[in-house]
């Protein structure tokens, strides 16, 4: 099937990854950032969150990565990979201010859709297992995130859906080292395919199952945080993210003047006991800095003790590049080490270039408390 040109995903309303952040199953934000995202959409005002290049690269991958398997996607399940037409967007049949932007749809010969794939692009860093071997079926925030497009689909159209249920239904992940994906985003940008370099990226697809109570328990949460804090215009609770701090300072935009609370006000007991909390937790963190302190010194003098051994070793081994007893083997190769970008250098010898990329920041709030005595 052809691929129809889709625009960007609506920010007004509640898509796959901002019911992650909702439900507090996504690592990148939680209420804060899906209210202040869907709020300042409503309202007009242009999405607060930068675009990093994790996103970009999912975004420009997504229809690469697709035609590295679809042929063996087919062979393996029978179905084809297709995509909604127009903007991709569907919204549920009862609650039209959630919505669903699936990746690919899974088409049998009728013509009906059986399921979902949803394609995520991960980068392995080294020294990290791979995607599979920490979550075998996948993680919570990508199959919730499969679930509530499941959901959205089934309420919405019915009539295309074999049998009326989506059952079949797959994530596929990915996973390269960032150098892969780097080359693979200048491929792309240059208009050619991912085949020379598909050796490098490890792709796994799996089925997902999932309990079928996503309309009875996490779709009621999702209604709840619409009509409590979108519609109402009321910020979530309280937390401890950068985006509770932004939402208070979009409150609160300007600050002046100074204000007294007196012992007998209700505020001066909430202030008094709070800072009393944050006192404790204050010097708890120092009592942990201290013992992290003490095992960094450890740390550092049983790494340098292990360089010492090696060195010796080398030493002993000569001009040999393997040295081997009945006991043990000992293996010499070297490599560059410190290679990377000179982010200093060019800023210096590049400073039009390096201004042009710098990143819009975030306004950001100090609160200073002292105690008197």
């Amino acid at each position: 099937m052809s691929s129809p040109t889709r625009t960007s995903p609506p920010k007004n309303s509640i898509g796959g990854t901002t019911a992650t952040q909702i439900l507090g199953m996504n690592r990148y934000g939680g209420k804060h950032a899906a209210y202040r995202k869907i709020v300042r959409s409503l309202e007009g005002l242009p999405d607060a969150t930068p675009v990093n290049f994790q996103m970009y690269r999912g975004m420009i991958c997504e229809d690469p990565v697709v035609q590295l398997i679809q042929e063996d996607f087919l062979a393996e399940t029978g179905f084809f990979l297709g995509e909604l037409f127009g903007s991709g967007v569907v919204r549920h049949a009862d609650y039209p201010f959630i919505h669903a932007t699936v990746d690919r749809l899974l088409v049998d010969a009728d013509g009906k859709f059986s399921g979902i794939l949803e394609i995520k692009t991960v980068a392995r860093m080294p020294g990290n297992d791979k995607y599979w071997w920490r979550y075998g079926q996948g993680s919570s925030q990508h199959l919730t995130q499969i679930e509530h497009y499941v959901e959205v689909l089934e309420s919405a159209l019915p009539e295309r859906i074999a049998g009326g249920k989506l059952t079949e239904n797959y994530l596929l992940v990915a996973e390269a080292d960032p150098e892969t994906w780097s080359m693979a985003v200048r491929l792309i940008e240059d208009g050619h395919p991912l085949d020379g370099i598909r050796p490098l990226i490890d792709i796994h697809w799996v089925k997902c199952s999932f309990p079928g109570d996503y309309g009875d328990t996490k779709l009621k949460d999702l209604v709840k945080f619409w009509t409590r804090h979108v519609e109402a215009r009321n910020p979530p609770e309280i937390d401890g993210s950068d985006d509770c701090t932004a939402t208070i300072i979009d409150q609160i935009p300007l600050r002046t003047g100074e204000r007294e609370i007196k012992a007998e006000d209700e505020e001066h007991g909430k202030a008094s006991e709070v800072i009393a909390e944050y006192d404790f937790i204050r010097d708890r963190l120092r009592e942990i800095e201290e013992e992290l302190d003490s095992y960094r010194e450890e740390k550092r003098s049983l790494k340098a003790r292990q360089s010492e051994i090696k060195n010796s070793l080398s030493v002993l081994a000569g001009d040999n590049s393997v040295i081997e007893s009945q006991e043990f083997r000992v293996k010499f190769s070297r490599s560059m080490k410190g290679r990377g970008f000179d982010s200093d250098r060019f800023r210096i010898e590049h400073p039009e270039e390096w201004a042009r990329y710098q990143k819009e920041g975030r306004e950001s709030e100090r609160v200073t408390i002292t105690r008197k005595k």
